[in-house]
């Protein structure tokens, strides 16, 4: 930089002094725009500041404690992404150690994931809204308060404000991607096989303009993905998934399940 702006000021013509500066101007400019390039092949993203540059500014929220927090991966439970999920979710809350009672079934895992297998009869997000309602009948927790939000335009849509408003008030929430370049998957006949997790925080990168997604904003999902213990890997939900499709369950307890 010093280079080129010295370069400039000793030359004998106002033009090319001119002519530099503007030149100069422009890669400023450029490096202030920057850009999000958010990966669509390849490995899980645990570091999405690595894929941004030139943003204005960053939002980042986590809900209380999950850092201090380890989760489940399906080869802990032997089961499959969606229960895997609904248990982690479920764990979040007994960690906290704030509820009244057990949110367990005999207060064993592997008893709790079976029958959170058992009462799902679906694998979307409304099959496990309606499992979860069930399975909390059962146990007699009367104070959990879950919701639906999908792609239906009947119903409740699953859109970035929403999300990051349930992390703002604390709650974690069961996010389906689809057709996400890493969490996806094939039955035997070639169908796409999506991938549920547990949203645990949010990241937000704003920018001044628009950026290859279309938003200005570059928005990532802070998950653990039941393939690791840690929640520490990143969804961008608009790059390298089609959130088009988004389907998420939040859950939260009254005031009267919590202990003061």
């Amino acid at each position: 930089m010093d280079d080129i702006e010295g370069e400039g000021e000793e030359s004998g013509k106002e033009s090319e002094k001119e002519e530099i500066q503007e030149e100069w101007a422009a890669v400023r400019r450029s490096a202030a725009v920057g850009g999000a390039n958010p990966p669509t092949k390849g490995d899980v993203n645990t570091s999405p500041y690595q894929y941004e540059s030139g943003y204005t500014s960053v939002q980042r929220k986590t809900v209380p404690d999950t850092v201090c927090y380890t989760y489940f991966n399906s080869t802990d439970l032997g089961s499959w992404c969606i229960p895997t999920a609904m248990c982690n979710l479920l764990k979040y809350y007994t960690d906290r150690k704030r509820l009244k009672s057990s949110l367990l079934v005999n207060n064993d895992w592997k008893q709790t994931v079976r029958r959170l297998e058992s009462l799902l009869q679906g694998k979307n997000m409304i099959c496990a809204k309606k499992a979860l309602d069930r399975y909390f009948k059962e146990i007699d927790v009367q104070d959990a308060t879950t919701h639906y939000y999908g792609e239906d335009r009947e119903l409740d849509n699953a859109d970035w404000p929403e999300m990051k408003r349930r992390i703002d008030f604390g709650d974690p929430f069961i996010y389906n991607t689809f057709n996400h370049y890493k969490y996806i998957g094939y039955d035997k006949e070639g169908r796409i096989i999506n991938h549920a997790v547990l949203a645990v925080g949010y990241l937000q990168f704003n920018y001044k303009q628009r950026q290859a997604s279309g938003l200005m904003e570059s928005r990532y999902l802070q998950v653990a993905d039941g393939w690791t213990k840690r929640s520490n890997r990143y969804i961008n939900i608009h790059v390298g998934n089609d959130a088009a499709y988004d389907e998420m369950v939040t859950l939260f307890f009254v005031y009267t399940y919590i202990q003061k």
